[in-house]
């Protein structure tokens, strides 16, 4: 894999960090490549670079792209990140207190939900009820004893939101996370 262009690496970190590992997310390689300061032809031909490697799959005729689990890793190598547990294997359990993995990934997840928040197009008071959910989850992960009560009620407030203003994907990695 060492034939991939310099392009092709940009390309894929940004398409790593936006989609925070989750390879259910779909992106428009045409916007991925004008934010890298690529026009849309050279950035269609980064895109069909890294489908012809794997790491990258098409979604939707119209450039909709997202990584794969073969992207994932190989974005990991590059970005010298230790590959961490599948979030979507874990579980929050019935312990009191999140134990390490399970932190770790509300902490990813949390992470994806806010830089993908302005993607939902919720209005005002679905985004502040959401936006409040995400600081309760954040007040916890910041306690040396996470409750796992608080941030299992935070998620399922989230998910009413969710599906109420049609997000049903981001609604069903809040499910996948709480065992529902």
């Amino acid at each position: 894999m060492g034939d991939i262009s310099e392009n092709g690496i940009r390309f894929l970190l940004e398409l790593y960090k936006r989609c925070g590992g989750n390879p259910a997310v779909t992106f428009s390689m045409f916007e991925i490549g004008q934010d890298l300061g690529l026009e849309r032809e050279k950035s269609g031909a980064v895109g069909e670079e890294l489908i012809g490697w794997g790491l990258v799959e098409v979604r939707t005729l119209s450039g909709g792209v997202a990584i794969a689990e073969s992207g994932i890793e190989r974005a990991r190598q590059l970005s010298g990140e230790i590959a961490s547990p599948d979030d979507r294997r874990i579980r929050l359990g019935a312990d009191p207190v999140l134990d390490e993995a399970g932190r770790n990934a509300v902490d990813r997840l949390v992470s994806r939900l806010k830089s993908n928040i302005e993607d939902l197009g919720l209005g005002f008071d679905r985004l502040s009820e959401i936006m409040a959910d995400l600081k309760s989850i954040e007040a916890q992960l910041s306690s040396p004893r996470p409750k796992t009560a608080l941030v299992k009620e935070g998620f399922r407030s989230m998910i009413e939101v969710l599906n109420a203003a049609g997000a049903a994907q981001q609604s069903r990695e809040l499910r996948d996370l709480l065992g529902e």
